[in-house]
């Protein structure tokens, strides 16, 4: 098979050659990947969007103690036909009326305005004395001045209440900005277990081709020694089955650094066309964990700033202060108004207004308004459904909970696993290398065998392969626990912009 070591060569580097040719090629280091992700993924601008409105909403509950200031105006006009057989008519009519009032809410749920209000009317009378008819007028000014009160004293009684929304927006706000907070945790974790995952399917392709190589060279010696009479014909055959099963496995090795490149640049949001390529390296075991991680503490950190934790204990408070707005509402309506001031009826507007300042006509009222739904079934069921949203939202943080406290402890497992993997592998490493190289010299004596030589550089491909793999391990573990207890973000130097919000 002279020809078949370039044809395999050319046939692995087809999927290589295609993405080349469709793209260009990109070499990315962990820092820039991590920061073109965030940058432009479109979950996490999405999240910033639903921050801003949440912002928004709580700018809008604070309307809720906006004075309000109302001015209005209005005019009337009327001219009647004279009516047969009533004595005293009114022919003409021209009137207006104008006010303005300022009404502050009160944080008890009331409000207390004052209202200043004016008229004018003018009358044109006919009144019939047998044939004769005599026309006469007058005119009205009517300014008013009154102070109000108004406070419900059940249903909707208290700053509990009466300011429910602007609790609920803020609970809001805090949810959606700790659910940003995840999510941007969440996305530079996959980020760098996918960059991570990349950098270790190149190593993986690496190994797989050195072993293939190995094999070939392997051949050539077999065919050199077959070829002086050293040894029989079918002492190739044996190497041509491993050959063809390494040149399996480095093509499905080329097709894991291609999936891997996709998954990453989809993360990237690149376009798939784009080739992406880890300029780093799987850092050595010891620098990634120097000590092991003390299972309470990193848990109590967890627990402490996990966002995802915090977007659920805001859910639940948000449930607590719906259950306690459905609780009113089972109450009575029961509304108190007061209201008084000096008025004034007087034919000249000064007249009107020396009766105004001088509090010679008044004008007070009170009123006690009570509203009960019998049956009250809409506030039963508000409040029925409040309280399995309080439950359903202490489930979900409970389960959570107990979630988060299982990752962390599988990933500190997972992290101390690797570890030790990877330190127990490190003297095999060398080891394997040399006994692969005293099998070669065998072989090239005559003493020894191809199934040796290529049992020994299996062992040696097999134990590289186990170290990367615990490397990888070591790089998903850090990076899970990083982002349980919220560290990630600053682990990279991530600060998300107001822009991004």
């Amino acid at each position: 098979m002279p020809g078949r070591w370039p044809l395999v060569w050319a046939l692995m580097s087809l999927p290589l050659l295609a993405t080349r040719l469709a793209g260009a090629a990109r070499s990315i280091t962990l820092e820039d990947a991590v920061r073109l992700a965030v940058r432009d993924n479109p979950a996490l601008a999405a999240a910033g969007a639903a921050l801003a409105a949440a912002r928004g909403d709580v700018l809008a509950a604070r309307g809720l103690d906006d004075p309000l200031l109302a001015v209005g105006v209005a005019f009337d006009r009327a001219r009647r036909e004279r009516v047969p057989g009533v004595p005293v008519q009114e022919r003409a009519v021209d009137g207006a009326r104008g006010g303005a009032s300022l009404r502050q809410p009160l944080v008890s749920g009331g409000s207390v305005g004052l209202e200043l209000s004016g008229g004018y009317r003018h009358t044109g009378f006919e009144t019939a004395a047998g044939a004769a008819r005599e026309t006469s007028t007058s005119s009205e000014h009517t300014p008013a001045l009154q102070l109000s009160f108004e406070q419900p004293l059940a249903r909707g009684l208290g700053a509990g209440v009466a300011r429910a929304p602007r609790r609920q927006a803020r609970l809001a706000l805090d949810a959606a900005g700790a659910e940003r907070e995840g999510l941007a945790a969440s996305l530079v974790r996959d980020v760098v277990v996918a960059y991570w995952a990349l950098a270790h399917s190149a190593a993986e392709l690496e190994v797989r081709r050195v072993s293939l190589a190995a094999a070939h060279d392997q051949l050539l010696r077999a065919r050199a020694n077959i070829d002086v009479g050293k040894l029989a014909p079918s002492a190739s055959a044996e190497i041509e089955v491993v050959l063809a099963l390494r040149e399996d496995a480095a093509l499905l090795a080329q097709q894991a650094v291609t999936e891997r490149a996709l998954a990453l640049g989809r993360l990237c949001a690149v376009p798939v066309s784009d080739e992406l390529l880890a300029s780093e390296r799987l850092p050595a075991i010891d620098a990634v964990t120097p000590a092991p991680r003390e299972l309470q503490a990193t848990l109590a950190s967890a627990l402490a700033h996990s966002p995802a934790l915090a977007a659920l204990a805001a859910r639940r408070r948000a449930g607590a202060l719906a259950l306690e707005v459905a609780d009113d509402g089972l109450s009575p309506q029961l509304d108190l108004r007061l209201s008084g001031g000096p008025v004034a009826n007087a034919p000249t507007p000064r007249a009107a207004y020396d009766q105004l300042t001088g509090f010679g006509s008044y004008a007070v009222g009170a009123s006690l308004d009570l509203a009960w739904p019998v049956g009250a079934h809409a506030a039963r069921g508000a409040r029925d459904v409040a309280r399995a949203g309080l439950r359903r939202a202490e489930l979900d943080e409970s389960e959570f909970r107990a979630q988060l406290t299982t990752a962390v402890a599988q990933g500190i497992a997972a992290l101390e696993t690797a570890r030790r993997r990877a330190l127990s592998l490190r003297p095999s490493l060398l080891a394997a290398a040399l006994d692969l190289e005293a099998e070669r010299a065998r072989f090239d004596a005559g003493r020894g065998s191809n199934f040796d030589v290529l049992r020994r550089q299996d062992a040696l491909a097999e134990v590289q392969l186990a170290s990367l793999s615990a490397q990888l391990e070591a790089q998903r573990a850090g990076a899970s626990l990083d982002a349980a207890t919220h560290e990630i973000l600053a682990r990279h130097a991530l600060v998300l912009r107001e822009a991004d919000e």
